[in-house]
């Protein structure tokens, strides 16, 4: 028998959440979920790429026996990725046994692929990457709307997610969400949200606070979260930074490996995040958290003894 209960709807710390994006169902996505129950969070935040199972139903199949012990047993929230809509998937599998359609009409979105709630002490802000954010599209819109209502004496923790990373050194899906992020980048600003969650790049990255491409207090700070297990493995390559830098300046870890976060919550203003390492590819899946994977460009990566 399963269950589970949602967290209080209050401001009640310390406060625990996982997070996770680009799963699938490998030995590394068993693992993630494995992790993410130990760890006992309040909710998990799964930033899209569920099941890959790319149009073939039964892999959806096999990925709720998979998920079961994690997703029937501890709330979870859910944005789309690519692979919840490519390959013939048109978000219907997605929408039908992942459906996040209760939070939509709760907070005033038409339509399920975005959407909004108040978690605990985190107001959650679930965005579509593949939906039209031009000032006059209905998401860009909606999000205007429910910014302007957010209240940081209820909920001190504004949060966003969406799929594809608007800040990322990996040479991997580079620029794709470009559109998007000169669209709505300034709305985030301007209401001082404080983390952003993304997947999309199947490595590890984590950023400092950051505006418009340059470091900035009061910039939120964006986790690339895609390492979740996929079987399309890590993205190893980096990018440099400018005038010969080994990265960008904004860009305060990467690693191209699989594993899982938590974030823990202290108060109104401070929070503790963590990031474990679960697998590496070294000519094969090597499930461990002491690895490294074959080719990482990263100055970040485990170095091998």
């Amino acid at each position: 028998v399963f269950s589970f209960k949602m967290p209080a709807d209050s401001s009640l710390f310390p406060f625990k959440v996982g997070l996770i994006a680009d799963a699938g169902q490998t030995a590394a996505s068993k693992a993630s979920f494995d992790l993410l129950k130990k760890i006992a969070p309040e909710a998990v935040l799964f930033a899209g790429d569920l099941s890959y199972a790319d149009g073939f139903g039964p892999r959806w199949d096999s990925f709720g026996r998979l998920f079961e012990r994690l997703g029937a047993t501890v709330p979870m929230a859910y944005c789309p990725g690519n692979h919840e809509d490519g390959l013939g998937e048109a978000y219907v599998n997605y929408k039908e046994r992942f459906p996040m359609k209760f939070a939509a009409e709760a907070s005033g979105s038409s339509n399920p692929l975005f959407w909004s709630h108040n978690l605990g002490p985190m107001h959650i802000i679930s965005l579509s990457s593949y939906s039209q954010s031009h000032p006059s599209s209905a998401m860009y819109q909606w999000l205007e709307t429910d910014l302007a209502q957010f209240d940081r004496a209820k909920t001190p923790w504004l949060v966003a997610m969406m799929h594809a990373p608007w800040y990322n050194s990996n040479k991997g899906h580079i620029g794709e969400a470009k559109p998007m992020k000169e669209n709505m980048e300034t709305l985030f600003y301007r209401y001082g949200v404080n983390l952003v969650l993304n997947g999309h790049v199947h490595s590890y990255e984590r950023t400092k606070q950051v505006y418009e491409n340059h470091t900035d207090p009061c910039g939120p700070v964006y986790l690339n979260l895609g390492d979740g297990g996929n079987r399309e493995g890590p993205y190893l390559h980096w990018l440099p930074g400018r005038a010969g830098a080994s990265r960008p300046a904004w860009t305060a870890f990467r690693e191209g490996s699989f594993g899982v976060a938590e974030l823990d919550l202290v108060n109104g203003s401070h929070g503790k995040f963590r990031w474990s390492r679960l697998a590496c590819f070294d000519g094969e899946l090597v499930v461990s958290s002491n690895c490294s994977t074959e080719g990482d460009t990263s100055m970040d990566a485990l170095k091998k003894v």
